[in-house]
């Protein structure tokens, strides 16, 4: 069942790619420097002869903008807002400023990130179990459900708590209605 979901996944996104338009040269140069630079979350491409990799700080925002990340190389315009939103709260620690985040992501997404009312409809249960799956998220599958919502509320805030937290309500609705599918096929006796 699980893996049909995968490839159910995997057809309707093929699909959103191929109606998205064609990636930037700069969106591929992100790409492939994020291929170098394992370790970041994004790369900031600073001048020609330097690249700054950022990592952010906590497992919760590094979730969300790895979501946000995938789905605006879908063209979910609010996903791009929501990578510059997380990229400038934390530009003063990486020795960045704002604008060059904003000059950056507009290069590579093709319009200006603060064009966009913020919001969080990429955030979906499907695009966190993916995200779950990630080798760069394997510290994170230890937590469940519950935890990943507090945690990403503490650390990126209301719209990434409301999608976790709906996220953690269905996972929990599923696990009933799978205990509830399991009592009825397989009916124990109290002794």
């Amino acid at each position: 069942m699980r893996s049909s979901a995968l490839l159910s996944l995997s057809l309707v996104a093929l699909l959103q790619r191929s109606a998205a338009k064609p990636p930037t040269q700069a969106l591929m140069e992100q790409l492939e420097l994020l291929k170098e630079h394992h370790y970041a979350d994004y790369v900031l491409r600073s001048d020609p002869t330097h690249d700054k990799g950022i990592r952010l700080g906590a497992d919760g925002a590094r979730l969300m903008f790895h979501i946000a990340f995938e789905a605006a190389q879908y063209g979910n315009t609010q996903a791009v807002r929501s990578m510059f939103d997380s990229l400038s709260h934390g530009a003063r620690v990486n020795d960045c400023h704002p604008d060059d985040f904003r000059k950056q992501l507009t290069e590579e997404f093709g319009f200006d990130p603060l064009s966009v009312e913020p919001g969080s409809d990429f955030m979906t249960e499907e695009a966190i179990d993916v995200a779950l799956k990630h080798p760069r998220f394997d510290g994170v599958n230890s937590h469940g459900p519950n935890d990943l919502a507090e945690m990403m509320a503490d650390h990126y805030g209301r719209f990434a708590a409301e999608a976790a937290a709906k996220s953690a309500a269905a996972m929990a609705e599923q696990e009933a209605a799978r205990r509830e599918r399991e009592a009825r096929t397989f009916p124990h006796e109290e002794l």
